[in-house]
């Protein structure tokens, strides 16, 4: 079996907490570019697509913690300090 890197599992467990709309909300404010929209058939791909574009990477949740704290989803901002504190400390 398997076993998922920290920073994988992360981004697992976001995908499932985010909506289809939050999504389009990431997308929107990562400012891709045309068409990145239409490839993002998932909350999975959108957040590989963030970090394709070297928007997040494990060391780096800067731009997730700053746009779900606009979002308003302080319920995701949680994983994420958490996830900071196991990697850095």
């Amino acid at each position: 079996m398997y076993e998922f890197s920290p920073f994988r599992k992360l981004l697992l467990d976001l995908s499932h907490k985010l909506t289809t709309e939050d999504g389009s909300v990431l997308l929107f404010l990562a400012e891709l570019g045309d068409g990145v929209m239409e490839k993002c058939q998932s909350t999975v791909s959108v957040l590989q697509q963030l970090e394709r574009s070297g928007k997040i990477s494990s060391t780096n949740l800067k731009f997730l913690k700053d746009s779900f704290e606009s979002m308003k989803r302080c319920d995701l901002i949680g994983p994420v300090g958490k996830f900071r504190h196991m990697i850095f400390f």
